[in-house]
């Protein structure tokens, strides 16, 4: 059958639902002559599409629009290349930086504008030759570089930009125990660290993913990138040349705090204030002491709550929080020398004895590894700084506040996806128009996550028992 035909028959079955969920914008009629020229949208357009002005999330629905071609190709050769590069690049560079003081990943952004350019050379230039493998037709170059591909590659480099969990008791069982795991069984440990919550995430997505109310901030200036650059150039151009310009203006500047002038990333006020007192260093240092009025001109730093596309209501949450922990908490805690504060650094995630010097493991060890208890009481306990120990309790106080806010918030909707998971096998929202253009695609089955999470589990017993961890 040839392209265009199968291309005729795709559109005739998903064409009358494509345009009851799209709005046409009509060419207007303007200038002299009354010639046709597309309309172009100035800032004081509301380009919101009819059904989503009553969408529960604005901000979503201003940004993510109703569109959906089901002709488009996604998983291409194109797609394999440049995703498989971007998070091997994505992995090394997380896993490099995990292992030092200051963290980094790669930025989707980056990644973002870095493959449209060479996801459209890669349309241009490679050739358009079909091939068949397995029953299946497959080319090099499917067709135009599409926004399906384009997000594709984004949403697998997300999944490098976190180092794997499993990395880090890996890394201390060899660091400070001197017992490496074989290869074979640190690979599946460090799978099932990986697959077990993704298997969750698939078993729960009804609840934490489907729901109209539920949306995720990080997400949408990639959403907004990609429309910036797939939408109709006319439409487009304004934001496509602020965000050249804007990003320009970051880039030159971040030479400056990261290599010109290093100050500008801290601007300690109280350790000015204080000439050399050491008072005034412990509670106006950022990154020996409090950090009390210790300003930033580093982007890097300055974005560290994400204020850009975070809601207003979360990142004061969040600041406010930060203050009130760093700035007066802590310092009350450590000059009242609660715990024996005073005996360690103000702000230090170390280990340390009961002197105050870095915590000695192998004094407390027999030699095969094992807990020697009598050398631990002869030796002494391991000791945190107290802002360490609160960093802990806020951890935990912030999971268990994060399911009481859930709760409280969203119990009714969530208990009702859980009904309708059993029920129905999945939990349905049939006003939400998002969902509506896909409701005609597979979805993966629940049991296929259940299946992954299985596999996880009996990765992470196999690794623990047949490799020989012995972590004390």
């Amino acid at each position: 059958m040839a392209d265009n035909e199968m291309h005729d028959i795709q559109n005739e079955k998903y064409g009358d639902k494509q345009k009851d969920l799209e709005v046409d914008v009509k060419p207007a009629s303007i200038g002299e002559g009354n010639v046709s020229k597309p309309f172009v949208p100035d800032e004081h357009d509301d380009l919101i599409d009819p059904r989503l002005r009553d969408y529960p999330v604005p901000l979503v629905a201003k940004t993510v629009p109703l569109h959906n071609d089901p002709s488009e190709p996604i998983l291409t050769f194109r797609f394999w290349v440049l995703a498989g590069f971007w998070v091997s690049v994505g992995c090394v560079i997380s896993t490099f930086y995990y292992f030092k003081p200051y963290s980094t990943t790669l930025s989707t952004v980056t990644v973002q504008l870095l493959s449209w350019s060479t996801g459209t050379a890669m349309a241009r230039w490679l050739p358009t030759r079909k091939f068949h493998t397995f029953g299946y037709e497959w080319s090099l170059n499917p067709g135009p570089w599409n926004a399906k591909e384009h997000a594709l590659i984004v949403v697998a480099v997300w999944g490098s930009q976190h180092t794997a969990y499993g990395l880090g008791p890996l890394s201390a069982l060899e660091l400070y125990y001197g017992h490496r795991i074989e290869a074979g069984w640190a690979i599946l440990f460090l799978l099932s660290t990986q697959l077990l919550g993704y298997g969750f995430v698939g078993i729960f997505r009804d609840i934490v993913v489907r729901p109209p109310k539920i949306f995720y901030p990080v997400v949408l200036p990639n959403v907004a990138l990609l429309n910036a650059i797939h939408k109709n150039p006319a439409l487009t151009a304004k934001s496509l040349k602020y965000f050249a310009i804007i990003a320009t203006c970051a880039f030159c500047w971040a030479w400056f705090p990261s290599l010109i002038w290093p100050m500008l990333s801290s601007l300690p006020l109280l350790c000015y204030m204080g000439h050399g007192n050491w008072i005034s260093y412990i509670l106006g240092s950022g990154s020996s002491g409090f950090g009390i009025l210790d300003l930033t001109l580093d982007w890097n730093y300055a974005s560290f709550f994400s204020p850009l596309y975070t809601p207003l209501w979360s990142t004061a949450t969040q600041v406010t929080g930060a203050v009130f922990v760093c700035w007066f908490l802590y310092p009350i805690l450590y000059f009242s020398n609660t715990n024996s504060s005073k005996s360690f650094p103000a702000m230090s995630s170390s280990t340390f004895d009961s002197t105050g010097e870095a915590y000695n493991i192998s004094r407390v060890l027999t030699a095969d590894g094992r807990g020697n208890y009598t050398a631990l009481h002869e030796y002494s306990l391991p000791y945190w700084s107290t802002s360490y120990a609160m960093y802990y309790f806020w951890g935990f106080a912030s999971s268990a506040g994060a399911i009481v806010f859930s709760l409280l918030w969203y119990g009714n909707e969530s208990w009702d996806a859980v009904r309708q998971m059993f029920k129905r096998g999945r939990a349905e929202y049939p006003d939400d128009p998002y969902l509506k253009i896909v409701e005609d695609f597979h979805r993966v089955p629940h049991w296929w996550y259940l299946v992954v999470l299985v596999i996880a589990g009996g990765f992470s017993l196999g690794s623990l028992y047949g490799g020989g961890w012995g972590l004390p």
